[in-house]
């Protein structure tokens, strides 16, 4: 795996090509990009042929430790023999798997020195490095993040986030000692784990230490919903400062276009798309500006969809359980060419969510996963204009505080 560099603008937002090999082709990623979050190996809410229609249709995912590291687990793929690809029947697709599940709250308190724990649907289990290793090497993902210990922004005690540095580099170096051993693990890109907490000395000793290693790429960890915008910011570049300029830098579980955009200024390339997910579970559909070409009419007209709705206050999502969406006959988003707002209505899937029906689920999913990708191909569009207005127009429309957690 390797990035390629296009341009870097003023505001410091990175466009590039992600390429790597397989066995027979060489695939290219566009970057800034967003991968599909998948629960065990599927998008959650959309069955398999509905995904491979989706428009643009997904040609990378990631995959989560948890949903997979007890069923199938290492036993049933090394049986298999395999790999993830072909089990999960993705046999065309980058596969990154990551230590945690982003759209999951983070637990503290529950790792150890030789060991991290995940949440799967039988409760916790402690992975270690040996045992993390062995279940890479049976599935074979085309990169994987190393084992890390990562503490979240509520953890502020210094002693615990020095600790939290300590074992992801002592990890990291236990993961490159079995990696040269095994011809498997060498096929299969390695990310150093960034952590560090909110605390900047931290951050910066974690990404400084990382560096010196062997690693293929980085992930920036610890980041979640109790973040202050100035402390994200300020913390995320802290980090990105001191990574190599040509190795890809990854993100889990942003929540907003506004914390996005400033990722991606802050050099981030690569991120997921959990927040779908959180959106469509709290019965949202996402209607920020995400079009590279000026929609502010298209916006102003999804504001006051009907006459019998009053106009709706910027907002980047609209909560389809409110009972005023009841007699709104308009599409999700006016514009939108997802399957849901094609066909069907705002009163519709009110209709849906109140009456408990999981065909909500599926039609929230394809617009909003459609949506957040339309966006990602859009900032890639205004990253490469030379006009460096087009960038801060784009971002004037979408980049609203609030997160996606929230109606």
């Amino acid at each position: 795996m390797k990035l390629f560099l296009e341009k870097i603008t003023s505001s410091g937002g990175r466009v590039g090509r992600l390429v790597w090999c397989t066995e027979s082709a060489q695939s290219v990623l566009e970057t800034p990009l967003c991968l599909p979050y998948t629960r065990a190996g599927a998008i959650p809410h959309i069955v398999q042929s509905v995904y491979q229609d989706l428009s643009p249709r997904p040609t990378a995912a990631m995959l989560t430790l948890p949903s997979l590291y007890e069923l199938p687990g290492s036993a049933v793929l090394k049986e298999y023999d395999y790999g993830i690809h072909n089990f999960l029947n993705m046999k065309d697709q980058f596969l990154y798997l990551s230590i945690q599940d982003p759209h999951c709250p983070p637990r503290s308190g529950f790792n150890e020195e030789k060991s991290t724990s995940v949440w799967t649907n039988g409760g916790r289990m402690k992975v270690s490095v040996a045992g993390y290793m062995e279940f890479v090497r049976a599935s074979r993902p085309n990169v994987f993040e190393s084992l890390c210990d990562s503490v979240s922004s509520q953890t502020n005690k210094l002693k615990r986030v020095r600790k939290s540095v300590d074992r992801t580099l002592r990890f990291l170096d236990q993961t490159l000692a079995m990696r040269q051993n095994c011809q498997v693990l060498e096929e299969c890109g390695l990310l150093g784990a960034v952590v560090g907490g909110d605390v900047y000395e931290e951050r910066v000793r974690s990404a400084t230490e990382t560096v010196k290693r062997p690693v293929d790429g980085f992930v920036i960890e610890g980041f979640d919903l109790e973040h202050s915008h100035e402390c994200y910011q300020s913390i995320l570049q802290s980090a990105t400062s001191v990574l190599p300029q040509s190795s890809p830098r990854f993100i889990h579980g942003v929540y907003s276009p506004g914390d996005i955009l400033t990722a991606v200024e802050s050099g981030v390339d690569v991120f997921d798309s959990a927040c779908v997910l959180t959106a469509t579970e709290n019965g949202c559909a996402f209607t920020f500006h995400n079009s590279s070409s000026d929609c502010v009419e298209n916006r102003r007209e999804n504001r006051g969809a009907t006459e019998n709705i009053a106009a709706e206050p910027p907002s980047h999502q609209i909560d389809l359980n409110d009972e005023k969406y009841a007699m709104d006959f308009s599409p999700l988003l006016r514009g939108c060419e997802c399957y849901c707002c094609v066909h069907h209505t705002r009163a519709y899937i009110h209709h849906l969510l109140i009456t408990r029906e999981i065909l909500a689920s599926t039609l929230l999913m394809m617009h909003n996963f459609t949506h957040l990708m339309k966006f990602f191909a859009s900032l890639r569009d205004v990253l490469r204009s030379p006009l460096e207005s087009d960038y801060l127009h784009f971002k004037s429309l979408c980049a609203f505080p609030e997160h996606f957690l929230h109606a």
